[in-house]
C-alpha cells in the first residue's frame, strides 16, 4: 500500500512539469492468491509536443521475482509464471499501436489509459514495472517506481509437509540374505562377457587386400625441364648474386633433360663424357656446342669460383629453353594433354597406395 501511495505521489509531482512524458502503473490489489486475477492500470501522461506511437506491454512477460513466500521452494531471481487474460490473452505481440481515438485530451494534457489482466501461477513477491512508451520524438519517458505484488497460497490449502509430525524412532529390521540378493553380480558378469564378445566380433582381423603399386607414368622430358626452368625464372635465381646456386640448378635441369630425352647418364657424367655421348647420337655440332658451353661455364662457376654476370645468367636461361625446344620430342596438343592427364591419375593412385602402406 505504501508503494502504491508513493507511485501516486510520484505521478502527481511529475505531472506538474510541462514538456515531459510519464508512464505509471497501478495495481488493483497489492496481494493476491495463486490463480487469482489482478488488473494492472496503465496510465500515460503526455505534456510534450511529441505524439505517443505505441505502448509496449512485453515487460509484463518478464516480471521479476524478488522474494519467495514461506511455502515456496522455487529458485530465487527468475521471472514469474503468468497468464494473460482479457483482451490481450490471444495477442502474440504485446505492443499496442495507438490511434488518435484512444488519447484523451484534458486541459492541454494527453492521457492514455488501459487495463491489463494477469493471473499469477506461482507464489512470491514480484516487482511490476511500468509500460514502455514509443514516441515520435527523442525526448525521455519517465517511469514510476515499480509496484510490489505479493502472491501467496490459498488460506484453505492443506499443508502437505508431514515433517511437523515427529513419529517415534523404530528399530531397524534385519532380513536374512538369499541368493536373490547377489543376482546383480551375475548380471554384471554377463554384461561384461557380452561386451567382450561384441568387441572381439567388431575387431576381429580382416583380410587385407594390398593394392598393387601403380605403374609409373613419366612426363615427357621437355615438360619436366620446362617446369624446372619456370621455377628458376619465377624465383629470379638468374638475377641473384648466388651464382653457384643458380648454375647448380640450371645444369641439373639440363643434365636431367639429356638423361630423360636421350637415355645417357648425364646426371652422373662429366661434361666431357656428355660431349662424347652426344656426339655418338649424331646431334648437330652447333647444338652440342651450345649444350657444352652452358655446362662448361657452370663448371667454372661451381668449382673454380668464377663469377658470371646477370646478363650471362639470363642468356643461359633462355638458351637452355631454346635448346630443349629444338631437341624435344614433338607431340600434338591432344597427345600432350592425354599424357598430362594420365600422369595426374598416376600421382593420385600413388598417393592412395602410399597412404595404404602407411596405415598398414
Amino acid at each position: 500500500m505504501i508503494r502504491f501511495i508513493g507511485g501516486i505521489l510520484f505521478f502527481i509531482s511529475v505531472s506538474t512539469v510541462s514538456g515531459q512524458v510519464y508512464s505509471l502503473v497501478k495495481l488493483s490489489s497489492d496481494s493476491i492468491e495463486i490463480g487469482e486475477k489482478i488488473s494492472l492500470y496503465i496510465e500515460i501522461e503526455n505534456n510534450s509536443d511529441a505524439s505517443i506511437v505505441a505502448v509496449d506491454y512485453s515487460a509484463f512477460n518478464n516480471i521479476e521475482k524478488l522474494l519467495e513466500t514461506q511455502a515456496s521452494n522455487d529458485s530465487i531471481n527468475r521471472n514469474a509464471d503468468i497468464e494473460w487474460t482479457g483482451k490481450y490473452a490471444k495477442l502474440h505481440e504485446k505492443n499496442y499501436q495507438l490511434s488518435g481515438q484512444v488519447i484523451a485530451n484534458q486541459t492541454n494534457k494527453y492521457f492514455f489509459r488501459d487495463t491489463v489482466d494477469l493471473v499469477f501461477w506461482e507464489s512470491g513477491v514480484f516487482s511490476i514495472p511500468s509500460a514502455a512508451v514509443s514516441l515520435d520524438d527523442s525526448i525521455p519517458v519517465y517511469a514510476s517506481e515499480n509496484q510490489i505484488l505479493k502472491v501467496g497460497f490459498p488460506q484453505d490449502l492443506i499443508n502437505p509437509d508431514t515433517s511437523s509430525v515427529i513419529l517415534p524412532i523404530q528399530d531397524i529390521m534385519l532380513e536374512n540374505k538369499t541368493w536373490q540378493d547377489y543376482i546383480w553380480i551375475a548380471w554384471i558378469l554377463l554384461s561384461l562377457l557380452l561386451v567382450y564378445f561384441i568387441y572381439r566380433l567388431v575387431n576381429r582381423p580382416k583380410e587385407e587386400i594390398i593394392p598393387p603399386e601403380p605403374e609409373e607414368i613419366k612426363l615427357p622430358a621437355h615438360i619436366i625441364a620446362y617446369r624446372k626452368l619456370d621455377h628458376i625464372e619465377s624465383n629470379n635465381l638468374h638475377l641473384s648474386t648466388d651464382f653457384k646456386q643458380y648454375h647448380t640448378q640450371l645444369t641439373f635441369c639440363l643434365r636431367e633433360y639429356l638423361e630423360n630425352r636421350f637415355g645417357i647418364p648425364a646426371l652422373e657424367s662429366t661434361t666431357s663424357d656428355i660431349q662424347n655421348a652426344l656426339s655418338k647420337l649424331g646431334l648437330p655440332a652447333d647444338i652440342i656446342s651450345q649444350f657444352l658451353e652452358i655446362l662448361q661455364i657452370a663448371d667454372l662457376v661451381k668449382f673454380a669460383k668464377a663469377e658470371a654476370t646477370s646478363e650471362i645468367n639470363t642468356n643461359f636461361l633462355h638458351k637452355t629453353r631454346k635448346l630443349i625446344e629444338s631437341t624435344r620430342i614433338v607431340l600434338s596438343e591432344q597427345a600432350e594433354m592425354e599424357v598430362l592427364k594420365k600422369h595426374e591419375e598416376y600421382l593420385e593412385e600413388l598417393k592412395k597406395y602410399k597412404s595404404f602402406k602407411h596405415d598398414g
